[in-house]
């Protein structure tokens, strides 16, 4: 008889709709522990540090077929809002609050190209006050509880 890893009978399941988009979901609550937390704060150290979590959890998934739930804000999905990619296994638009976020998203990578600084109201990531910009259709919101909403304390545990 096998046994159940202790993360698996602890998952805070209640943020997950289904058994599907679970893996995902916990996978991305651990990207704020260990390595990554110090590499989130080692640049702060040197330079200005703007920081956000892509977070559409209904954007399209360009490279993988439908499997009866959405992805989420998988890996890399952002970028679909910043270029036009025609060499796309699973094409699909974006709807118009997306538009309206890719816009937005455009601006602000612009700015940074361009002062040095994304748009009004993103404010610099510190290690003292961490905040950044949850990228969610229509406008982006800021954060300050990524490790309260991604239960990095119990994944953390859960090693």
């Amino acid at each position: 008889m096998g046994r159940t890893h202790r993360s698996s009978r602890r998952s805070p399941r209640s943020t997950c709709p289904s058994p599907g988009p679970c893996p995902a979901s916990s996978a991305a609550a651990t990207c704020v522990t260990g390595r990554t937390r110090w590499a989130w704060k080692t640049p702060v150290a040197y330079t200005p540090t703007y920081a956000y979590e892509f977070n559409d959890e209904n954007a399209p998934e360009l490279y993988l077929p439908p499997l009866g739930f959405p992805y989420g804000a998988a890996h890399a999905s952002e970028i679909q809002y910043l270029f036009t990619l025609s060499n796309v296994a699973y094409p699909a638009a974006l709807t118009p609050a997306q538009q309206q976020l890719a816009a937005v998203m455009k601006g602000d990578w612009t700015n940074l190209a361009t002062f040095g600084a994304p748009g009004f109201g993103w404010p610099r990531f510190t290690s003292s006050d961490p905040q950044w910009q949850s990228l969610v259709p229509p406008r982006p919101q800021l954060e300050t509880d990524f490790a309260a909403e991604h239960h990095c304390a119990f994944w953390a545990a859960a090693g």
